[in-house]
């Protein structure tokens, strides 16, 4: 469910801008076991795993989509547990990728109850591309290439 605050903010025009960095090929290395990447092809991002290509479940189709969110934030061990805990209020680094481009962004939220903000070097908002997004919470042991 949607909170009733959240306004994302989208623009296509935006992507189509020629000066942003190219971004065809992303690679994300999680772990030793773990790589994910995506491929530009046909206005999408073309998702594998482990150089496998990902595949929706109920009908085979490749998965793919028009943006990619990296978001980088610290992931903390809970006392006595298994799980993580990510820290997604405050302020950190990340990249937008759409449309065979990047933009490096800062992203920022308040408090959790309020919405994810990505902002330009200059302090511009920038928007999402229309379209399906797969979003990438990353710590810092992540290894990342774009080309």
């Amino acid at each position: 469910v949607k909170p009733s605050n959240v306004k994302l903010s989208f623009d296509k025009s935006f992507w189509d801008n020629s000066n942003l960095e190219n971004a065809i090929s992303v690679s994300i290395r999680f772990n030793s076991s773990y790589t994910s990447s995506y491929t530009f092809k046909d206005g999408l991002y073309y998702k594998s795993m482990n150089n496998i290509p990902s595949l929706n479940r109920g009908d085979n189709v490749p998965l793919a989509v028009k943006n990619i969110v990296i978001q980088n934030v610290n992931y903390r061990k809970r006392s006595g547990e298994l799980l993580l805990d990510a820290d997604l209020v405050g302020q950190g680094d990340g990249i937008i990728i759409s449309n065979g481009k990047q933009i490096k962004v800062k992203w920022y939220k308040a408090d959790l109850h309020s919405q994810t903000i990505f902002k330009d070097e200059k302090g511009n908002i920038v928007p999402l591309n229309v379209g399906k997004t797969w979003w990438h919470l990353l710590d810092q042991n992540a290894k990342m290439t774009i080309s």
